[in-house]
């Protein structure tokens, strides 16, 4: 029976580390979608960012060319 058992536990260490690892990478996966995100969020704040500066010269020029 101590053999058994002793696989039992075995068994168990293998589910438990197997889960533990499960839950890193979905964490792992979590963190770089959120990073990404970030990421596309200030790529598109600095296009628009450059669209306004662009706009506000155009308007100067305009204002100028009057």
């Amino acid at each position: 029976s101590t053999e058994l058992t002793v696989t039992m536990m075995m068994i168990m260490i293998m589910i438990a580390m197997i889960t533990i690892m499960m839950m890193v990478m979905m964490m792992m996966v979590l963190v770089m979608m959120v990073v990404v995100v970030v990421m596309m969020a200030m790529m598109i704040v600095m296009v628009m960012m450059m669209v306004m500066m662009v706009m506000i010269m155009m308007m100067m020029m305009m204002i100028n060319a009057r």
